[in-house]
């Protein structure tokens, strides 16, 4: 970091109170953002629950932790330079606090990028973003002990290959949700409103302000709380991370008349040859004796059955029964299903009326389904 001229720390006139004020909004913003995923990602079902969720948990508590040591380094530690200082040959007290915020920071970003590249491979060479970011960590911690007061350097190495991880990841999801319209606009919103934390960050480096004055570390710390409540808004909108990728826990589903007649099937499981018609057969008769046991004519509503790592969801109406066969019990899932048969009871209930038994009227469901599911 660049060291100013005429040291204006600890902070003092005027600007004190609203720039403190602010930046301990920004540690409270990110703290909570930080609570808020933990909460969530405690909430899910133990076998369904997103470590990336976790990862976030890391990454906005490390930065959280490296603005509570940054406001004690600006506002309340001296910068001026003792020869020598503890184990270093010189020193600050705001450099040492200065440098705790910085390795804050680069471990809860660390462990973001190690949970997101153990559930997902963005890049060819497998980790490779975890294995840059811990020999960052590596060079930070041989910097800090050979000379604390050049480490702001290596922070700045840190945002950019952080930045760069994370628009892969971002893109990612924007690929997946390709064509879901309004999960992919909010994904994009979410990574512009993320990419202003680094900017903001920057206006309030020592560099910054040597070059503009101590106004840009107020525009810098005022751009971050504009970001910070740009991602609470988005993220209160998504939905969980594990129910993003809903569709990847679908095996089967099934459309039956309240008859017990099959009208449509599909098939979600990619076993690398075309399924036995017999086999088809022997599911559906499971479905039928499940459906025997939980509903009736007049019964309608969602039940939902749990056998060992399969999870079957049913949806009966009026006229027509859905079933799901899922890994995972999903709220998605359930969602998805009752859209469908709502959907397909409208189309098709002057026909199920006086069905002569030609399923070739039903051939359409599959492009609804894809239609639906792909919302």
């Amino acid at each position: 970091m660049l060291k100013l001229l005429h040291s204006i720390f600890p902070i003092a006139g005027q600007i004190r109170l609203p720039l403190i004020i602010i930046e301990w909004i920004v540690f409270l913003f990110s703290l909570e953002l930080g609570t808020i995923f933990y909460i969530r990602y405690r909430r899910q079902t133990t076998k369904i629950r997103s470590k990336e969720e976790l990862g976030y948990v890391s990454l906005f508590l490390g930065f959280s932790m490296m603005i509570l040591f940054f406001i004690k380094s600006d506002y309340f530690s001296s910068d001026i330079t003792i020869n020598p200082y503890l184990i270093w040959h010189y020193g600050s007290e705001r450099q040492l606090y200065l440098n705790i915020g910085y390795f804050s920071l680069l471990f809860g970003a660390f462990l973001f990028i190690y949970i997101v590249e153990i559930n997902k491979s963005l890049v060819k060479i497998k980790r490779f973003f975890t294995t840059i970011f811990f020999l960052l960590l590596i060079i930070f911690i041989l910097i800090f002990f050979i000379d604390f007061n050049i480490t702001g350097v290596v922070s700045l190495v840190f945002w950019f290959i952080f930045v760069s991880f994370f628009i892969i990841y971002i893109l990612d999801f924007i690929k997946k949700a390709e064509k879901k319209t309004k999960l992919w606009k909010s994904v994009l919103k979410y990574l512009i409103s993320f990419m202003i934390i680094p900017v903001g960050f920057f206006l309030t480096t020592d560099a910054s302000i040597n070059i503009f004055g101590i106004i840009i570390r107020l525009i810098g710390s005022l751009l971050q709380i504009l970001s910070f409540s740009a991602i609470f808004y988005i993220f209160v909108k998504l939905p969980s991370l594990s129910e993003i990728n809903w569709l990847e826990k679908v095996e089967e589903v099934f459309i039956i008349d309240k008859g017990g007649a099959c009208l449509f099937y599909k098939s979600y499981v990619d076993t690398g040859t075309k399924l036995d018609k017999f086999l088809i057969s022997n599911a559906i008769t499971s479905i039928k004796i499940l459906l025997n046991e939980l509903t009736s004519s007049k019964d309608t509503g969602t039940s939902i059955i749990r056998k060992e790592n399969k999870v079957v969801s049913i949806y009966s109406s009026s006229f027509l029964t859905g079933v799901i066969i899922s890994k995972e019990k999903l709220e998605n899932i359930e969602s998805y299903l009752r859209k469908l048969i709502q959907r397909l009871e409208r189309l098709y209930s002057n026909v199920l009326k006086s069905w002569d038994g030609d399923l070739e009227i039903f051939k359409p469901i599959g492009e609804i389904i894809d239609e639906i599911f792909s919302k």
